[in-house]
């Protein structure tokens, strides 16, 4: 039902379940449920196998999915923090792994590096532990990894099935198509705007003393920096003139002093 139709009942606890004939399973009480978007199953799909296969790179990357995350500047450390919990909880073989407490502490990881998760999420740990704990007195040798596997392979098959790649790259093409159309007209609009005066560009700063100050020392460098160069220009102009001018030597000299000077400033203050 998870890795199907992407829906869950939350409380799958032993007074919402009925065992009928053929050993068929009827679930009652739906009054706590969730659902998991295509995105949500990959990353219950990838993270299986790569527990399956002791993979960090693959749990990681399937935590981000999770996290609609496609650049993170502490994947690194994220990295090394996964391949710590499979250090831990490897040490047993797949099939005896607590799927559930290490779906867990992977979360809490991903809370460490304050991403956000989605809420049904929370939902489906709440369930598969329920589900693990009352498989595992029914039965001591049941394996909720195990059984989940196969349903893993086989949406990282569809995944990867030419018919999902070709839908994909049809969505592709189509969404270039539309900006290929539309990029003129656009285009035109900004152009009209521009000549009637109604652009205008909204700033929102949070921190507008911080940027102020920021801003004031900016124009401070720009000013010297311009001073300075003048200063040197002049010198120089002065100094390769024929007839010797007082004072010249001295304005270059002063003019590299005042170079090195704002260099030594800009080094300290972005060190």
């Amino acid at each position: 039902m998870i890795f199907k139709n992407g829906f869950f009942h939350a409380d799958p606890h032993p007074g919402n379940m009925f065992i009928q004939d053929n050993n068929r399973i009827a679930l009652i009480d739906f009054g706590m449920a969730g659902s998991l978007k295509a995105a949500h199953m990959q990353f219950l799909a990838s993270f299986i196998l790569g527990l399956a296969t002791k993979n960090a790179t693959t749990i990681s990357e399937s935590l981000l999915t999770l996290c609609d995350k496609k650049f993170f500047s502490e994947k690194a450390d994220l990295e090394f923090m996964v391949e710590d919990m499979i250090s831990r909880h490897m040490t047993f073989s797949y099939e005896n792994i607590n799927f559930s407490q290490i779906l867990n502490e992977s979360i809490k990881i991903i809370q460490k590096h304050n991403l956000k998760l989605p809420g049904s999420i929370f939902l489906l740990m709440k369930a598969l532990a329920t589900v693990e704990k009352f498989g595992y007195n029914l039965e001591a040798n049941v394996s909720l990894p195990v059984l989940i596997r196969p349903y893993a392979e086989t949406l990282i098959k569809e995944k990867f099935s030419a018919r999902q790649i070709a839908g994909e790259v049809y969505d592709t093409l189509k969404d270039y198509m539309s900006l290929i159309r539309d990029f003129p007209g656009e285009i035109n609009e900004i152009l009209y705007n521009i000549k009637q005066g109604k652009i205008t560009v909204d700033i929102n700063l949070k921190e507008k003393e911080i940027f102020a100050s920021g801003l004031k020392q900016v124009g401070g460098i720009i000013g010297i920096v311009f001073l300075v160069g003048i200063l040197m220009a002049g010198s120089l102009v002065l100094i390769t003139r024929e007839k010797e001018i007082q004072g010249a030597n001295f304005m270059l000299g002063a003019s590299v002093f005042f170079t090195l000077w704002l260099l030594f400033r800009l080094f300290t203050r972005t060190k």
